[in-house]
């Protein structure tokens, strides 16, 4: 529904029912205000802005539509604007009953290690299910909360072996954790991919993990599927590519036209949000080629 920013209407939802009641608004300054109520923002002082009802379909905790929800299957729990906003995006798959995998970690703050695990928890998934951490690159935004999410869940390590070498030794400098005004930490690695195609059965799923070297000498993307759909999570596809990183142009382009290859429906990318649709992820890849 489409309001003008003279009066405006604000939904009140309950277990049973709903109520519409219209609150005239007069000639308010145009301002932009936010009305929470039971999960639905309702955004004032702007002409043409639509409300969106987001209905729970099942009493299943799992199925009900989360604040990240990709797919049934498939959350954003951490990032900017869910956990801190130094920390990549961070992405949670059920992969079955008590089974599900984490890709990346973001920068391991305590709140913000907190906050994520929360999120997971809010998706209706035990902490304790995830069981793989699948990490796209060493990064410390990406890397820097693994062992602290290693020890609070129990789940294995996964992170290609030509950026292992630099997780495993601390590497401050290649693993940018210096641009955070941090220290990277020794991380044991338990599983390194050491193929330019690698499949990691975790549940039900099955996760490609695609080689796209370039932005680091180990990136990965992996790819899996989930309610019939591509998804991929290929961090940091914008790069940036810089000396401290080790990074390669050559590589960096060859591993974009890689992606656009995968043909994935959904990617879930690291800063730049989640894009849906076979060619608007073909086209957000092409701006970097």
């Amino acid at each position: 529904h489409f309001f003008g920013t003279n009066a405006h209407v604000l939904f009140l939802v309950s277990v049973d029912s709903l109520f519409c009641m219209r609150l005239p608004l007069g000639r308010l300054p145009v301002a932009r205000a936010a009305v929470l109520a039971g999960g639905l923002c309702v955004s004032s002082g702007l002409r043409g802005v639509p409300i969106r009802l987001n209905a729970v379909t099942t009493t299943s905790k799992r199925k009900m539509q989360a604040r990240g929800q990709i797919t049934g299957e498939v959350f954003q729990v951490g990032g900017q604007g869910f956990t801190s906003s130094e920390d990549a995006g961070v992405f949670l798959v059920w992969c079955g009953p008590g089974v599900a995998a984490l890709i990346d970690s973001g920068c391991g703050s305590e709140r913000g290690v907190e906050k994520l695990l929360d999120n997971v928890a809010e998706c209706g998934v035990p902490v304790t299910d995830i069981t793989v951490l699948l990490l796209t690159h060493c990064h410390f935004d990406h890397t820097g909360g693994a062992e602290a999410i290693r020890h609070r869940c129990g789940c294995k390590v996964v992170i290609h072996e030509k950026d292992a070498v630099f997780v495993e030794s601390g590497n401050s400098e290649v693993t940018a954790a210096t641009w955070y005004n941090r220290k990277m930490n020794p991380l044991r690695v338990d599983q390194k991919i050491t193929q330019p195609s690698e499949k990691i059965t975790v549940g039900d799923k099955v996760f490609e993990a695609v080689f796209i070297p370039g932005h680091t000498p180990g990136s990965v993307a992996y790819l899996t599927h989930s309610e019939g759909k591509a998804v991929v999570f290929a961090q940091d596809v914008h790069g940036p590519l810089h000396p401290s990183f080790l990074s390669n142009k050559e590589d960096y382009k060859q591993s974009l036209r890689r992606l656009i290859g995968l043909n994935a429906d959904i990617l879930c990318e690291g800063h730049y949000g989640v894009y849906h649709g076979k060619q608007t992820v073909k086209e957000y890849i092409e701006e970097y080629l």
